[in-house]
């Protein structure tokens, strides 16, 4: 997931010095597909066009790299800190993601999660596995072979549920591969320490005895009365979606063997330069639940590729790949191209057209 290290030496200062908010302008981008169609490559549109997308490709791999992976930026110092996790409940998962799929046809092996990433990017039909044809003007792909016509978007939901896949490389069916057991659970539930008894104990169980002896805000018992918890005291109702969320949001709870209180793991960001801890809730809101997560398999190729690149035409190529990628995402496209003077999808189409 790093960049290139020589990217930031490639990298011209009009493009190293761009806001955060820049994007591109359509223009720029139609003049230079329409000097590639005349066989020209103009080298300052590359330039601005390519490293423009660089740029807002690396914004995209930090944000993908804080919530996923735990990295990210100190924001006192600007010094590499590392997200220090709890352990979350995911048995089983884990051992789906990390189980390789080899192909058949040319013995390529993959993870199940980049086969159907690859799909996605580059969709081949279910059936006999050649490349599908684009319909951009409805979002419809199509199969020349066996006649199949699907759109965009059913085809993402699809690929998801499927059992066997087309491989990327040569379209001969992939299946799944099983889970093993003992890769499943590699990822430990997560636990806490009693204070009292000294057991540890784990923390859903902790969380579950909590519920068992839920109290109101007055203080008295809550009793579950026609789908609610009912405080006999004070009246109020509580709902059982609030009282699992809050239940998620505490950091204490009872131990289910001594029932003392027991105190949940931290969460936190340490920096390794100044070695400061702060709380992951603080940048939270900066990081997760980001439109910006959807596109990290793409722009991670292009990042890696980009500042390699030695021709325009491989630079051109590069641009094209990614646009393409972008088209097919929908709200990512508006984080790299301006919104003017047509809107983004639209201008997408015309360009996907033009080069029919």
């Amino acid at each position: 997931m790093n960049s290139q290290p020589s990217a930031l030496t490639a990298m011209p200062l009009q493009a190293r010095d761009q806001p955060a908010s820049f994007r591109l302008r359509q223009p720029d981008i139609w003049q230079l597909y329409q000097r590639e169609r005349q066989g020209v490559y103009d080298e300052a549109l590359l330039r601005r066009v390519g490293w423009g997308l660089f740029a807002r490709c690396e914004e995209i791999l930090a944000v993908y790299r804080a919530v996923h992976l735990g990295e990210m930026t100190c924001p006192r110092c600007g010094g590499p800190a590392q997200r220090i996790r709890r352990l979350r409940h995911r048995a089983g998962e884990e051992g789906i993601r990390q189980g390789n799929a080899t192909c058949p046809g040319c013995g390529q092996r993959a993870t199940w999660q980049q086969v159907k990433e690859h799909l996605r990017q580059r969709p081949r039909c279910l059936r006999c596995g050649r490349e599908l044809a684009w319909r951009y003007s409805d979002l419809m792909l199509g199969c020349p072979l066996c006649q199949l016509e699907m759109g965009y978007r059913d085809y993402r939901v699809t690929i998801p549920r499927r059992q066997r896949l087309p491989c990327p490389c040569c379209g001969a069916i992939v299946r799944r591969p099983r889970p093993d057991a003992h890769v499943g659970h590699q990822r430990r539930l997560e636990e806490a320490t009693c204070s009292a008894c000294g057991g540890r104990v784990l923390w859903r169980d902790c969380r579950e005895a909590l519920r068992h002896q839920l109290r109101c805000r007055c203080g008295s018992p809550l009793a579950r009365v026609d789908k609610q918890f009912l405080c006999a005291v004070c009246g109020r109702r509580y709902r059982p979606a609030a009282i699992s969320r809050r239940l998620r949001e505490r950091s204490t709870a009872i131990c289910p063997k001594c029932g003392a209180a027991v105190r949940r793991g931290p969460d936190e960001v340490r920096c390794g330069r100044c070695r400061v801890r702060f709380p992951w809730s603080s940048l939270r809101r900066h990081y997760a639940a980001s439109r910006l997560l959807c596109g990290a398999g793409p722009c991670e190729e292009f990042a890696a590729a980009f500042p390699r690149a030695k021709t325009d035409q491989g630079q051109m190529l590069l641009i094209d790949r990614l646009l393409h990628a972008v088209h097919a995402r929908g709200p990512l496209a508006s984080y790299f191209i301006e919104d003017w003077p047509q809107p983004v999808t639209s201008f997408l189409d015309r360009l996907a057209e033009s080069r029919v």
